[in-house]
């Protein structure tokens, strides 16, 4: 039965508002879910006892003459952004305009069939993984998106999905009973039985779904299953590609063995086959990059836009060498130079414009002015103390008859020990050849922090505060209300630091999560082709759907919930590019240690 309207009873599903990401009660609780998942996932690992499920190879139309496959990850957040790309994703014909070199539509439409195949590559709910959470921002988004296939007999596109870490912080098992269970979600039919798979394609070609855990070792049953089951089938000229969690590519520009497990994992998957991965894609970083080999055709892509918060296409690095060549790994692949496309998105002068826009931070993360009150609360509580034994008087006697020169003395004396600090930190850091601690911009945040509070403790000294019972009621409620006042300079001091400091990758991540911006969203939809290229169109919309209706008179298969007003309109981020299924040279060969410069 169709729904009338769009409430909770009526869905079967809560539409969910986008995760506050630097909300305290969100840091709080997801760091509870992380420090769980890395204290325990090691010793309860899911995947080891997926080895006692059947796995059997799958296969979507492998003797047909063509498929159209989708990628997309990184969903499962707030209600608008989600479905506005399952929406598009649901659709039978999908009219997405076309790209220039600059990846800006240029007019007239290029048509794409739905895919028989949908890839979630990660990231299917978030903050963590429940049952409640995949019911409300994923199940309940696609289901009415896609009550059912269209047309009566026509087989439903299979659904498969890999885990990212949000999917891990229950130890796999809210994942494992939405995806792993054969269950349909709509019109989408799930098959896997374990969280990682291997499917067979048209014109020979191959999907594997890999699961790395928490970023850590690929395990023993997942390493058995694709050396029984992929690698005796594997025949030369035959094109993989590869789908993984995270973008472990990009890492080797600052972790040289960042790509370590990957790479051991393609040569245990290829052996001397004669096979080639020509495509490995991921989520995680919520944007869409690609790198491309130099005189070569295979591609690194990552497309986290199905969903979750913007991330920076800016800082990224221009060139990659896969695997490194130092690299600590007794034995690796031959390297690959991979050289980032012109095209990312959003594109670079975008992300850099949008990640000056700091200011509307801290108020749009609930609780992050309380927090900030509270910390500079208890600051200025320190050095009402401090200003108590410089002043050799009770804490209340020392607030109400100090001056400003006893709270600039205050200073005058942290500052000579924070000195002293500085200087051993920088002989220590100049013997141990490091980075002196006190270089880091979180530790000028801290200082900062603490300058205003010494700030408004002067403002607190510079008042006249009356004596007896009622004085010390005034100075307890001045002290509160500076500590209000210093909360919310506070979070306004925090967001000029990440104005300041917007460049640096601690900073952007800071500022793109804090912003949880919905728009610029997509997903990849891909072809093979009678020849056995493939076809990747990156399909994005620079604007997301804020504004739905029910459509309780539509079609059985028609989506429940349609756009009010202009639909959100799709576009290339770029035009398609080829990806031949075999190259002209096989890069998984082995690289003993003492080969290498």
């Amino acid at each position: 039965m169709r729904p009338a309207d769009l409430t909770e009873s009526a869905l079967g599903f809560a539409r969910r508002e986008p995760v506050r990401w630097l909300s305290p009660r969100e840091l709080w609780h997801t760091a509870i879910k992380l420090v769980i998942s890395e204290m325990f996932g090691a010793y309860a690992d899911k995947r080891e006892l997926q080895g006692t499920f059947d796995q059997p190879l799958l296969a979507c139309r492998p003797e047909a003459d063509e498929l159209w496959l989708d990628f997309v990850a990184d969903l499962g957040d707030g209600f608008d952004a989600t479905y506005t790309i399952a929406w598009l994703l649901a659709h039978d014909k999908l009219e997405v305009e076309p790209a220039n070199g600059n990846g800006k539509g240029n007019g007239g439409t290029v048509t794409l069939p739905r895919s028989a195949l949908l890839l979630m590559g990660g990231d299917e709910v978030y903050p963590t993984a429940s049952t409640r959470e995949y019911e409300d921002r994923t199940k309940g988004p696609y289901r009415a998106a896609l009550p059912e296939p269209t047309g009566p007999g026509e087989d439903s596109p299979v659904l498969l999905a890999l885990p990212g870490n949000h999917d891990w912080y229950d130890g796999l098992t809210s994942f494992l009973r939405v995806f792993c269970q054969g269950r349909a979600i709509g019109g989408w039919q799930t098959s896997q039985p374990r969280s990682y798979f291997a499917v067979r394609l048209p014109q020979r070609g191959w999907l594997v779904g890999v699961d790395i855990q928490l970023g850590g070792y690929v395990d023993e049953p997942q390493l058995r299953f694709f050396a029984e089951q992929v690698r005796p089938r594997l025949r030369p000229g035959d094109g993989v590609v590869v789908a993984t969690g995270k973008p472990s590519w990009v890492d080797t520009a600052t972790d040289p063995d960042a790509f370590g497990t990957l790479d051991y994992l393609q040569r245990h998957l290829l052996g001397d086959s004669g096979a080639q991965v020509r495509l490995w894609v991921s989520g995680d970083s919520h944007h869409y990059v690609r790198y491309a080999e130099r005189d070569g055709s295979r591609q690194m892509v990552t497309c986290g836009l199905g969903g979750a918060y913007l991330s920076a296409t800016h800082g990224m690095p221009a060139s990659l060498e896969v695997p490194p060549a130092r690299s600590r790994a007794r034995e690796r692949s031959e390297s690959l130079t991979m050289d980032l496309a012109d095209t990312a998105y959003p594109d670079q002068e975008t992300s850099r414009r949008l990640g000056r826009q700091v200011w509307g931070i801290p108020w749009r993360n609930t609780g992050l002015a309380g927090l900030a009150t509270a910390l500079q609360g208890g600051l200025l509580v320190l050095l009402v103390a401090a200003l108590a034994l410089t002043t050799r008087l009770p804490p209340v006697a020392a607030l109400r008859t100090g001056d400003v020169g006893d709270v600039l003395g205050l200073g005058l004396r942290i500052g000579l020990v924070v000195a002293a600090a500085v200087a051993v930190d920088v002989a220590f850091a100049l013997v141990r050849g490091r980075r002196p601690f006190v270089a880091r911009p979180p530790v000028t945040l801290a200082v900062a922090e603490v300058v205003l509070a010494l700030v408004l403790l002067a403002g607190l000294a510079a008042v006249p505060l009356p004596g007896g019972v009622v004085g010390l009621v005034v100075a307890m409620a001045a002290l509160a209300a500076a500590a209000v006042v210093a909360g919310i300079a506070g979070v306004e001091l925090f967001a000029a630091w990440l104005l300041v400091h917007h460049d640096l990758p601690v900073a952007r991540g800071w500022i793109f999560s804090g912003r949880g911006i919905e728009d610029h969203k997509g997903f990849l939809r891909m072809h093979i082709g009678r020849d056995g290229t493939l076809t990747v169109h990156p399909v994005v919309v620079d604007r997301v759907c804020r504004t739905w209706k029910a459509t309780p008179d539509a079609e059985p298969s028609a989506a429940w919930i349609a756009p009010v007003g202009e639909p959100p309109v799709p576009r290339l981020a770029e035009p398609p590019f080829r990806i031949p299924r075999n190259g002209p040279r096989d890069a998984t060969r082995s690289v003993p240690r003492r080969e290498r410069r």
